[in-house]
């Protein structure tokens, strides 16, 4: 009976918990990519491409070579009208392109927007 009365705010935790992680590692691999980019003296670029249909997304060296490959977690999903996104970061740290990509799970989404001018993104919530 407690089972009954528990659960679905339980499962709508771990929903939230597991959307948070994948927000949260994706940010650190954005991070990786823009402070590799703004290292001196590098001879290769780094750039993170993002598969929508498939859900995954690899960093990129040199705009070919897959340095690193991520699997969205089970239920999160990047939903957009276009197949890929590249997202990459100029000697500055500055993003390529202003850019707003939506990640979800089952109950919860959100924004991730990528503003011309700076590395950083903006997580805001879906309405």
């Amino acid at each position: 009976m407690i089972y009954l009365i528990f659960a679905p705010s339980f499962i709508k935790l771990y929903d939230y918990i597991k959307l948070n992680q994948a927000i949260s590692v994706l940010q650190s691999d954005l991070h990786y990519v823009r402070e590799h980019n703004m290292l001196p003296l590098q001879n290769q670029t780094f750039s993170l491409r993002i598969y929508h249909n498939q859900n995954y997304y690899v960093i990129l060296q040199n705009g070919s070579q897959i340095k690193i490959k991520r699997e969205l977690p089970s239920g999160i999903k990047m939903p957009a009208n276009i197949t890929l996104t590249d997202i990459t970061f100029n000697a500055l740290g500055h993003v390529g392109s202003g850019k707003t990509l939506v990640i979800q799970s089952e109950y919860f989404k959100k924004n991730l927007v990528f503003s011309i001018g700076t590395g950083g993104i903006d997580i805001r919530n879906a309405k």
